[in-house]
């Protein structure tokens, strides 16, 4: 499970920056360099089905080079100055900015861990349209889920950029090496929190539970730490920022999940 050992909210950003968030009619986009990266699923519907898709746009990973060195070696602290710099290159918002680890477990659309097969189709059951289960078109990674009592399931994803194979393995390799000595750096991350429940049930008798909070970790920095951590079974620290509006939440929502990632050891 995700573990948080600091949090803090800010309101940074750049309106000029590489990464944008895009709402069209009810849909919500991630965009890098003016191209849809993520469709991060349907705004203001708490009944709609959780879901991302990895579209097109999401082919490089964000980078900043005065920041390289101090995510290299690792953060220690939401004090340090690198965590502003990296902030700067984010869509203007406010963030609930977390420092967390978690151990990872990678994903293949269609396999027995894909929540998109499993625990949605248990809540929601197949899309009428489709009458398929929802595909992400890329392999991501689970980080832990949590019992939230009162019927309610707490879920932590990570959605990378780009599929392990366009990685340079040797670089996977050397992370795999230092994280067998120490941390092997940290990675960059915006997310949304989506908290989602059907209108309308489909088995009997209700599914538990019969809401799902979905926190969905997308990476802009760290491909290669993040599949070095996820093959050595080794936790994945982790710079991330929660966007307070775009969700399907509240800001007490946020501050709940942290609170309680803070608790989770």
């Amino acid at each position: 499970m995700l573990s948080i050992s600091q949090s803090k909210w800010m309101q940074i950003g750049s309106p000029t920056s590489r990464v944008q968030f895009e709402i069209e009619d009810r849909d919500r986009f991630l965009r890098i360099d003016g191209r849809r990266a993520y469709h991060l699923g349907y705004g203001g519907c708490q009944t709609c089905s959780f879901l991302f898709e990895r579209l097109s746009g999401a082919n490089q990973a964000v980078q900043i080079e005065e920041t390289a060195e101090a995510l290299r070696t690792g953060l220690n602290s939401l004090d340090e100055d690198v965590v502003q710099v990296i902030g700067r290159g984010l869509p203007e918002n406010v963030y609930c900015t977390i420092l967390a680890e978690s151990p990872l477990t990678r994903v293949q659309p269609g396999d027995e861990n894909d929540y998109f097969m499993k625990e949605q189709i248990a809540l929601w059951g197949l899309d009428t349209f489709w009458c398929l289960p929802h595909d992400p078109r890329v392999p991501y990674f689970r980080a832990g889920d949590l019992d939230l009592g009162d019927s309610k399931h707490f879920f932590n994803f990570v959605a990378p950029m780009m599929p392990t194979e366009w990685l340079k393995m040797s670089a996977i390799e050397e992370y795999k090496e230092a994280l067998r000595t120490k941390a092997s750096g940290t990675a960059v991350a915006v997310a949304v929190l989506d908290v989602r429940g059907p209108a309308v049930y489909t088995s009997d008798p209700i599914p538990v539970p019969d809401e799902h909070w979905c926190l969905t970790h997308y990476l802009l920095d760290g491909h290669h730490k993040l599949n070095a951590a996820s093959e050595t079974g080794k936790p994945l620290r982790l710079l991330s920022f929660i966007s307070a509006s775009l969700g399907v939440c509240t800001r007490a929502d946020i501050e709940r999940v942290v609170g309680l990632m803070q608790l989770t050891p």
